[in-house]
This record gives structure tokens, C-alpha cells and sequence, in this order.
């Protein structure tokens, strides 16, 4: 094989990857165009649905929330879309929500009372949705409805265990384009309530 040949696979190979390339290119395109992105991720049973804007009453003018459509996307959940929980492990008996969180504290527990922890939500046929908590205690978790036990733990504390029932949800979501497709409930655990 001589220089031809060299300079044969060379073209091959060159028009190989502006093949690659104008396909990796157009992809995106095709599955924008297709509707496959920006849709809203969507759970067994949810509807999604075009509602008036619920800042400009649909009257569009101006209006900086639906671009000036008057229209805005909504979810309406099925019964099985998760709740998103954003939480705080706190111990009451030495931590006030009133003020500001106190700065980072080590994973010991000590005068402010926001703590490291492990987490589990347990469900009724045992699965288990384990988590660990930042080092000032917060955590973000997404449970479908149901009944939970809930198990947290941090070192030198008490046990924490209590149920957790979580309803379907029944209100709208607004569906923005981002991860706004998701209702965010707040969760406090207090571990000082385990105290004697």
C-alpha cells in the first residue's frame, strides 16, 4: 500500500468524523424540535396542561413570568408524583430557628444545636431511602405518597424515630422549564424532643 492508499483511509476517516460531527450537532435540534426536551419530567398519572398565568390573569401584557403569552404550563399530579422535602435535623432544647444559622460546626454535637446525621425514610414494605445530612444538618429528599418511618441519628444524640405520612399532592405545579416541577415541603427533626 502506497501513498494512495495512505491518503484513501485518510479521506475516509475525515469524512467519518464530519459525519460524527454534523450528526452530534443536529441531535439536540432534532429532539428540541420533536418535544423531546423541555418537557417537564412526568410521573405515572400526571397531566400536563396550559393555564392562564397566574401573575398577568392571562392578559399578557408585559408580563415577565409567561414572556407575554398570558399562558403558563401546569403539572397536575398523578398519585404517584414525589414530594420534594427540604430538611433540618435541629435539637431543641439548644438550637433557636428565630436567629441565623450559627457558622460550620464539626461533627460534634455541641452548644448550637444544628447537626450532622444519618437519615432513613422507611417505607411500609421496607425500602429504605438513606441519606446523610450536611454538617449543619440540612438535607433535601423526594418521597413518593405513602407512610414512612422515619430513623435519624447523630452522634452523642438520641435516636430520633417518628411516621411521616405523605399525601398526594392535589394543587397544580407550575411548570417553569427548569426543575421547578417539583413542590418543595419543609421537614424539621428534632432530635431534642427524644430527650428525657
Amino acid at each position: 500500500m502506497g501513498a494512495e492508499g495512505t491518503c484513501v483511509k485518510f479521506a475516509t476517516r475525515l469524512r467519518l468524523v464530519l459525519f460524527l460531527s454534523v450528526a452530534l450537532m443536529l441531535t439536540p435540534l432534532a429532539l428540541l424540535m420533536s418535544g423531546k426536551i423541555g418537557q417537564p419530567p412526568l410521573w405515572e398519572g400526571d397531566r400536563l396542561e396550559q393555564r392562564a398565568c397566574p401573575e398577568c390573569q392571562g392578559k399578557a401584557s408585559g408580563c415577565k413570568s409567561c414572556f407575554g403569552q398570558g399562558k403558563a404550563r401546569s403539572i397536575l399530579p398523578g398519585p404517584h408524583r414525589p414530594t420534594r422535602f427540604a430538611g433540618l435535623i435541629i435539637d431543641s432544647q439548644k438550637s433557636w430557628l428565630g436567629e441565623p444559622p450559627p457558622p460550620p460546626l464539626p461533627a460534634t454535637p455541641g452548644g448550637m444545636g444544628l447537626f450532622p446525621a444519618q437519615v432513613k425514610f422507611i417505607t411500609s414494605d421496607g425500602f429504605v431511602v438513606p441519606l446523610e445530612t450536611d454538617p449543619r444538618g440540612r438535607f433535601q429528599v423526594e418521597l413518593i405518597p405513602g407512610t414512612y418511618q422515619v430513623q435519624a441519628s447523630s452522634p452523642g444524640l438520641p435516636a430520633y424515630e417518628s411516621k411521616l405520612t405523605v399525601a398526594p399532592l392535589t394543587e397544580p405545579i407550575r411548570y417553569d422549564g427548569g426543575r421547578g416541577a417539583m413542590y418543595t415541603l419543609p421537614l424539621i427533626l428534632d432530635l431534642g424532643e427524644m430527650k428525657s
